[in-house]
Protein backbone atom coordinates (compact mmCIF):
# COMPACT_ATOMS: atom_id res chain seq x y z
CA UNK A 1 0.00 0.00 0.00
CA UNK A 2 1.82 3.42 -1.23
CA UNK A 3 -0.23 5.17 1.10
CA UNK A 4 0.79 3.74 3.67
CA UNK A 5 3.74 4.30 6.46
CA UNK A 6 6.04 2.68 4.97
CA UNK A 7 7.48 5.93 2.75
CA UNK A 8 10.26 7.79 4.86
CA UNK A 9 10.19 11.50 4.85
CA UNK A 10 13.12 11.61 2.59
CA UNK A 11 11.42 9.64 0.10
CA UNK A 12 8.05 11.65 0.73
CA UNK A 13 9.64 14.72 -0.01
CA UNK A 14 12.07 13.43 -3.33
CA UNK A 15 8.89 12.57 -4.80
CA UNK A 16 7.08 15.39 -3.89
CA UNK A 17 9.93 17.90 -5.21
CA UNK A 18 9.98 15.81 -8.33
CA UNK A 19 6.29 16.04 -9.08
CA UNK A 20 6.76 19.92 -8.58
CA UNK A 21 9.88 20.27 -10.77
CA UNK A 22 7.66 18.72 -14.01
CA UNK A 23 4.37 20.46 -13.03
CA UNK A 24 5.90 23.96 -12.61
CA UNK A 25 7.43 22.93 -15.96
CA UNK A 26 4.58 22.06 -17.66
CA UNK A 27 2.84 25.15 -16.51
CA UNK A 28 5.69 27.40 -17.83
CA UNK A 29 5.46 25.40 -21.43
CA UNK A 30 1.51 26.12 -21.44
CA UNK A 31 2.45 30.22 -20.38
CA UNK A 32 4.92 30.63 -23.33
CA UNK A 33 2.87 28.63 -25.74
CA UNK A 34 -0.28 31.03 -24.92
CA UNK A 35 0.70 33.38 -26.95
CA UNK A 36 3.04 33.25 -29.11
CA UNK A 37 4.30 36.25 -30.69
CA UNK A 38 4.55 38.00 -27.67
CA UNK A 39 6.67 34.84 -25.59
CA UNK A 40 9.39 34.40 -28.35
CA UNK A 41 12.05 36.22 -26.49
CA UNK A 42 11.08 34.27 -23.12
CA UNK A 43 11.27 31.21 -25.39
CA UNK A 44 14.46 31.63 -27.09
CA UNK A 45 16.14 32.52 -23.92
CA UNK A 46 14.85 29.60 -22.53
CA UNK A 47 16.70 27.19 -25.70
CA UNK A 48 19.74 29.50 -24.82
CA UNK A 49 20.07 28.50 -21.56
CA UNK A 50 18.81 24.70 -22.26
CA UNK A 51 21.57 24.83 -24.81
CA UNK A 52 24.08 25.63 -22.53
CA UNK A 53 23.22 23.10 -20.08
CA UNK A 54 23.17 20.32 -22.98
CA UNK A 55 26.72 21.55 -23.76
CA UNK A 56 27.83 20.73 -19.90
CA UNK A 57 25.99 17.55 -20.18
CA UNK A 58 27.34 16.31 -23.23
CA UNK A 59 30.62 17.07 -21.27
CA UNK A 60 29.88 15.46 -18.52
CA UNK A 61 28.22 12.50 -20.35
CA UNK A 62 31.34 11.60 -22.59
CA UNK A 63 34.38 13.63 -20.60
CA UNK A 64 34.06 13.45 -16.55
CA UNK A 65 30.64 13.46 -15.30
CA UNK A 66 32.20 14.96 -11.88
CA UNK A 67 32.17 18.10 -13.70
CA UNK A 68 29.57 20.68 -12.07
CA UNK A 69 27.76 16.87 -10.99
CA UNK A 70 26.88 15.83 -7.90
CA UNK A 71 25.43 12.59 -6.19
CA UNK A 72 23.81 10.48 -6.95
CA UNK A 73 23.89 11.30 -10.31
CA UNK A 74 27.37 10.55 -10.80
CA UNK A 75 27.16 6.92 -9.84
CA UNK A 76 24.26 6.83 -11.27
CA UNK A 77 26.32 7.61 -14.71
CA UNK A 78 23.82 9.95 -15.79
CA UNK A 79 24.54 13.90 -16.59
CA UNK A 80 22.42 16.75 -14.84
CA UNK A 81 23.71 19.36 -17.10
CA UNK A 82 23.78 22.51 -14.78
CA UNK A 83 20.22 21.84 -13.17
CA UNK A 84 21.62 19.45 -10.38
CA UNK A 85 18.74 17.27 -11.59
CA UNK A 86 19.25 14.72 -14.73
CA UNK A 87 15.36 14.21 -14.92
CA UNK A 88 14.33 17.82 -14.62
CA UNK A 89 17.07 18.21 -17.38
CA UNK A 90 16.68 15.87 -19.85
CA UNK A 91 13.22 16.97 -20.25
CA UNK A 92 13.65 20.37 -20.67
CA UNK A 93 16.25 19.46 -23.36
CA UNK A 94 14.21 17.22 -24.77
CA UNK A 95 11.36 19.83 -24.85
CA UNK A 96 13.24 22.86 -25.93
CA UNK A 97 15.72 20.96 -28.93
CA UNK A 98 11.68 21.39 -31.19
CA UNK A 99 11.43 24.70 -29.80
CA UNK A 100 14.38 26.05 -30.56
CA UNK A 101 14.42 24.38 -33.87
CA UNK A 102 11.10 26.43 -34.58
CA UNK A 103 11.58 29.73 -33.01
CA UNK A 104 14.35 30.86 -35.32
CA UNK A 105 11.41 31.35 -38.01
CA UNK A 106 11.60 31.61 -41.21
CA UNK A 107 14.56 33.60 -41.76
CA UNK A 108 16.84 33.62 -44.97
CA UNK A 109 20.43 32.95 -43.58
CA UNK A 110 22.10 30.42 -45.58
CA UNK A 111 23.10 29.43 -41.53
CA UNK A 112 19.63 29.14 -40.54
CA UNK A 113 18.87 25.48 -41.42
CA UNK A 114 22.60 24.29 -39.70
CA UNK A 115 22.08 26.29 -36.65
CA UNK A 116 18.79 24.69 -36.36
CA UNK A 117 19.98 21.32 -36.64
CA UNK A 118 23.45 21.77 -34.51
CA UNK A 119 21.18 23.12 -31.70
CA UNK A 120 18.66 20.32 -32.07
CA UNK A 121 21.31 17.72 -31.97
CA UNK A 122 23.11 19.35 -28.99
CA UNK A 123 20.20 19.06 -26.85
CA UNK A 124 19.22 15.57 -28.06
CA UNK A 125 22.41 14.25 -26.70
CA UNK A 126 22.05 16.23 -23.91
CA UNK A 127 19.24 14.56 -23.18
CA UNK A 128 20.54 11.41 -24.08
CA UNK A 129 23.28 11.78 -21.61
CA UNK A 130 20.68 12.53 -18.75
CA UNK A 131 19.39 8.81 -19.16
CA UNK A 132 15.89 10.05 -18.28
CA UNK A 133 13.46 8.34 -19.82
CA UNK A 134 11.02 11.29 -19.49
CA UNK A 135 13.68 12.73 -21.83
CA UNK A 136 12.96 10.07 -23.89
CA UNK A 137 9.10 10.29 -24.37
CA UNK A 138 9.13 13.95 -24.60
CA UNK A 139 11.72 14.21 -27.15
CA UNK A 140 9.75 11.29 -29.19
CA UNK A 141 6.81 13.39 -28.86
CA UNK A 142 8.40 16.71 -29.31
CA UNK A 143 10.20 15.23 -32.90
CA UNK A 144 6.51 14.43 -34.08
CA UNK A 145 5.39 17.71 -33.68
CA UNK A 146 8.58 18.95 -35.02
CA UNK A 147 8.30 17.07 -38.54
CA UNK A 148 4.11 18.29 -38.23
CA UNK A 149 5.62 21.83 -38.03
CA UNK A 150 8.25 21.04 -41.32
CA UNK A 151 5.19 19.11 -43.37
CA UNK A 152 2.75 22.67 -43.08
CA UNK A 153 5.67 24.98 -43.76
CA UNK A 154 6.39 23.08 -46.67
CA UNK A 155 2.93 22.77 -47.53
CA UNK A 156 2.10 26.13 -47.02
CA UNK A 157 5.95 27.84 -48.85
CA UNK A 158 4.83 25.17 -51.81
CA UNK A 159 8.59 24.43 -51.30
CA UNK A 160 8.69 20.46 -49.98
CA UNK A 161 12.06 20.20 -51.73
CA UNK A 162 14.61 17.84 -51.34
CA UNK A 163 16.01 19.57 -47.74
CA UNK A 164 12.84 19.51 -46.08
CA UNK A 165 12.05 15.96 -46.99
CA UNK A 166 15.70 14.83 -45.60
CA UNK A 167 14.90 16.52 -42.79
CA UNK A 168 11.90 15.59 -42.30
CA UNK A 169 12.97 11.63 -42.28
CA UNK A 170 15.57 12.10 -40.31
CA UNK A 171 13.50 13.29 -37.75
CA UNK A 172 11.37 11.00 -37.74
CA UNK A 173 13.67 8.01 -37.73
CA UNK A 174 15.18 10.21 -34.50
CA UNK A 175 11.34 10.37 -32.88
CA UNK A 176 11.17 6.66 -33.67
CA UNK A 177 15.17 5.87 -32.00
CA UNK A 178 13.78 7.77 -28.99
CA UNK A 179 10.39 5.93 -28.11
CA UNK A 180 11.65 2.76 -28.91
CA UNK A 181 14.49 3.47 -26.33
CA UNK A 182 11.97 5.31 -24.33
CA UNK A 183 9.99 1.47 -24.03
CA UNK A 184 12.96 -0.88 -23.97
Amino acid sequence: DVCSSDLTPQVESWILHATITQLVGLLLLDWLCADLPTRWPAIRGLWVGTTAASVVATVQGTIDLSFLSSEPWISLRRAPGTLLDANAYGALAAITAPMAFVSFGESASPVRRPAQIGILAINWAGAWMSGSRTALICGGVGTLWLVGSLVRESARTGRAGHRTSSLVAGAALVALALIVGATA
